[in-house]
């Protein structure tokens, strides 16, 4: 991130003559092919473009100190240059959205998945923390590794009857360790999964239809209804007489 134009070593070359042949010149004659550096006729080395360490992070530099003689003397020096990293890339996470998912019911500090971010920066600029914007009572996230765990067990029903969905929507920041930090921002929808914890439950308690005696056979006699409160497969219900039928006399249809 140094500037054009800023000069940051000077090449000293000491001639034994005098005057006009005593007078030195320099030229960059090998390693400049972006031009990214030039020199000064004082031997002062200048920045003459933009440099980017991700993009290139070495320089081999050849200078060459010419003298003013009608016979022209010169000599070389071999310039190693490194360009030192500077924190002008902030971290970015691998997706701007995340989806994971837990079972209800699940214990507290499951493991539910993780998040991961990189830095194109090197050393301290490209550590890497992490850090819940929201959803913090629920959820926690180890800073090192981004993975988050719960930090309670959930109950699917209970949270439909609340918030109205059986999900929850959690931002996470993933901060680099440069002296002037840089973050990005990524969002993670959890998923509630259901569970069959729950029972069915009848409409009523007790039924009590009647029907005529001589009714033919397959008359209808009456429709019990029960809902439950899971989902999916959990919440698909089948009926059976379990009890005072013995003699068979009635039947049930199983899926209504």
């Amino acid at each position: 991130s140094i500037s054009v134009n800023d000069q940051f070593l000077k090449l000293v070359a000491v001639d034994g003559d005098i005057g006009e042949n005593a007078r030195v010149s320099y030229n960059i004659t090998r390693g400049n092919g972006e031009g990214s550096f030039g020199i000064f006729p004082d031997g002062m080395l200048y920045v003459s473009s933009v440099l980017d360490r991700e993009t290139k992070d070495h320089y081999q530099l050849t200078v060459h100190a010419t003298d003013n003689g009608i016979e022209h003397r010169n000599s070389a020096v071999n310039i190693t240059i490194n360009v030192l990293d500077d924190n002008d890339n902030k971290p970015l996470f691998v997706n701007t959205t995340y989806s994971m998912s837990i079972k209800e019911n699940s214990a507290a500090h499951t493991i539910i998945g993780s998040v991961s971010a990189s830095d194109l920066d090197i050393g301290r600029n490209a550590e890497i923390s992490y850090y819940l914007l929201s959803g913090q009572e629920n959820f926690t996230i180890e800073s090192q590794t981004g993975e988050i765990r719960s930090l309670v067990k959930f109950d699917r029903e209970k949270l439909l009857e609340e918030i109205g969905v059986t999900f929850y929507i959690v931002e996470v920041k993933a901060i680099d360790n440069g002296i002037e930090k840089l973050e990005d921002i990524a969002t993670v929808k959890i998923y509630i999964l259901d569970e069959n914890d729950n029972a069915p439950v009848f409409e009523k308690t007790m039924y009590r239809p009647k029907i005529h005696e001589n009714s033919a056979k397959y008359s209808p006699v009456v429709q019990v209804v029960a809902t439950d409160k899971d989902e999916g497969v959990n919440q698909a219900i089948t009926y059976s007489i379990i009890s005072g039928n013995e003699d068979g006399q009635f039947n049930i249809n199983q899926a209504n």
